[in-house]
């Protein structure tokens, strides 16, 4: 029984990350301005920082929404094809880390902590948002359970938007023409 249920939150934890865009699309970011998004929003920033900050952030959400859109392009075709793929997955990757070296080269040490214990305040908030997500999939308790079980083969661990693609990879064989055509919606949504 407790198998059964570990199963079906694996799923459902998966069709949360997917609904968000993907990441939650795996890192979470996706579903929340990118990296530096608190970092923006601390008012001790200068105009400058802020300046630095807000164009790697729209480099990574440009990035993010190219892969988003190849992603969608697949799930639309029934199967995700990772090299099809790796072109956007590699930009996402690069502009992501591009943003947390702009972050750490920006912020000062006192911005730093307060981010720090800004990002300790809401820690838990953002995993109830994330829970809710999935819900309008309406996958059936086998598609749950065959979700859960492909996504034993997938890596674990935070592996961002690689992360994204395994989820995907594991949930988009098991879904109808329906719900792959609602997928794709929420991907080029995003």
């Amino acid at each position: 029984m407790s198998m059964n249920i570990r199963s079906l939150a694996a799923a459902s934890l998966v069709l949360a990350s997917l609904a968000l865009g993907g990441a939650a699309f795996a890192s979470g970011h996706g579903a929340h301005g990118g990296h530096g998004a608190k970092a923006r929003s601390l008012p001790s920033l200068t105009q400058e920082q802020k300046t630095k900050l807000d164009a790697a952030a729209e480099a990574e959400h440009k990035a993010r929404a190219a892969l988003r859109v190849a992603l969608a392009a697949q799930v639309d075709k029934g199967a995700i094809d990772r090299n099809g793929v790796k072109p956007q997955v590699d930009a996402a990757k690069a502009a992501a880390a591009n943003a947390r070296k702009v972050e750490e080269d920006t912020l000062t040490p006192a911005q730093k902590a307060e981010l720090a214990k800004a990002g300790e305040a809401k820690r838990g908030e953002g995993r109830k948002h994330h829970g809710q997500a999935g819900h309008g999939m309406k996958l059936t308790p086998e598609q749950k359970k065959q979700i859960a079980e492909r996504m034993k083969a997938e890596p674990a661990g935070d592996r961002g938007v690689e992360r994204m693609v395994d989820r995907l990879d594991a949930t988009v064989p098991v879904l109808t023409p329906a719900q792959r055509a609602e997928l794709a919606a929420k991907l080029r949504r995003q």
